[in-house]
Parts: structure tokens; C-alpha cells; sequence
């Protein structure tokens, strides 16, 4: 699935009679969209005046979601296993994982498996900072997940 994004930078008033070509000059994948999107947006807000045109499949918005929940649930199961290597080599006397290590894995979206994990092999579940800031990173990253789905969704584009 790829989406064709049209950019520019104008005044208001050329913005109303420039036209944007129906094919656009670069192609993006569905990975890059939201991201190009949000710049877009960014630039709208500090100028005021960008114009552009988004051209693409009506339904990629849904191929979009499918995957960013599979990429979710790949870095929950990365963080998963790294928890578990860690309490294994808690026990055995190996070389442990910094806890910055299990906290970036918990940021980059893994939070929920890492968690889970924690709570399920009890490990590290004494520790205030995990106790409380992996869950108060996912409720961050939920919260920026609905305004994503929301600027998107508003925009047409789910």
C-alpha cells in the first residue's frame, strides 16, 4: 500500500489557485504516512498557510492500524523475552540487563508485555520505578496513540 503526498509552501491566496498535480512527485509507504502526515500538520501550524494534497487508497488507513498493532505486539514480545532473560540470569549469576534497557523496550511500546511479564515471573515487582513508570508510559503512549487515530480519523484518512 502506497500513498502519493503532494507538499508546498505558499501564500494563502496562491494556495487557492495552485493545483496540485493528481500525481505527486515521490511515493510513501503506509510505515512513513503517519509521520509525513504529522509534519505536515506541524508545518500548517507554523506557517499557517502550507498547501498540499494527500492522494490514496480510502482504505489504507485500516492496512495503517493492522500494522502498527503488529508492530506493538512484536516489541511486547521483545520485551517479554528480555524480562525473562533477565530474571533467568538474576537467579543463575549471569550478566544482568540494565534497567535502562528493560525501560526502553517499555517506551518504544513493549510496555504492555514487559509488564505483564513482570507481574507474571514476579520480577523486579518490588521496584517503585517499574511499578509505576511502565504503566504511566503506557498511558502516555495510549494517550498519543487516540490523538494520532483522531487527527487521522478526522482528516479522512481511517
Amino acid at each position: 500500500m502506497h500513498f502519493s503526498f503532494v507538499i508546498a509552501i505558499a501564500r494563502e491566496k496562491d494556495c487557492k489557485r495552485q493545483k496540485a498535480p493528481e500525481k505527486a512527485p515521490f511515493v510513501l509507504d503506509t510505515a512513513t504516512f503517519p509521520l509525513v502526515t504529522a509534519i505536515f500538520d506541524l508545518i500548517s501550524l507554523q506557517y499557517g498557510n502550507a498547501c498540499g494534497k494527500i492522494v490514496g487508497n480510502p482504505k489504507g488507513g485500516a492496512a495503517t492500524v493492522q500494522y502498527v498493532l503488529y508492530y506493538f505486539i512484536a516489541v511486547s514480545v521483545i520485551g517479554a523475552i528480555v524480562c525473562i532473560y533477565d530474571k533467568l540470569a538474576a537467579a543463575r549469576g549471569w550478566r544482568r540487563v540494565p534497567e535502562r534497557t528493560l525501560f526502553f523496550w517499555a517506551l518504544i511500546g513493549g510496555g504492555p508485555g514487559v509488564y505483564a511479564t513482570m507481574l507474571i515471573i514476579r520480577h523486579k515487582t518490588l521496584h517503585h520505578i517499574f511499578m509505576l513508570g511502565i504503566p504511566a508510559i503506557m498511558i502516555l503512549q495510549g494517550a498519543i496513540i487516540v490523538g494520532i487515530y483522531n487527527i487521522l480519523y478526522m482528516k479522512g484518512l481511517l
